[in-house]
C-alpha cells in the first residue's frame, strides 16, 4: 500500500512524534510510505527513517505554518492510495484538496 502523511511541520509536539513513529512503522512494514510537510526541517527531523519519502512544500523554512504551495500537486505526484493528515493545519489545508 502507498501511504502519504501529511503535517505542517516536525516541531518537537505530539502530533509530529504520530506522525515519524507511523511513517517510521508502515516504512518498516513493508509499505511505501512518504512524510509531507509543509515547513522543511524540524526538531524531529533526523528521526524519520531514510527508508521513507520525504517531501517538503516551502523550499526555506518562513515560519509559516498554514503556507502550503503546490499541496494537491505533491500529493498527486506521490499517488499515494490513503493520505493521513496529522495535524490542525494539514487536516485545514487538505479539506481543500
Amino acid at each position: 500500500m502507498k501511504i502519504l502523511i501529511v503535517q505542517d511541520h516536525l516541531r518537537s509536539g505530539g502530533t509530529e512524534r504520530q506522525s515519524v513513529l507511523l511513517a517510521n512503522a508502515f516504512s518498516a512494514a513493508g509499505h511505501a510510505t512518504g512524510l509531507l510537510t509543509f515547513r522543511p526541517g524540524g526538531a524531529l527531523d533526523s528521526t524519520v527513517s531514510s527508508s521513507v519519502e520525504r517531501g517538503s512544500l516551502q523550499k526555506s523554512d518562513r515560519g509559516l505554518d498554514w503556507f502550503a504551495p503546490g499541496l494537491s500537486a505533491a500529493a498527486r505526484r506521490f499517488d499515494p492510495e490513503i493520505i493521513l493528515c496529522m495535524g490542525r493545519m494539514a487536516k485545514w489545508r487538505t479539506s481543500e484538496m
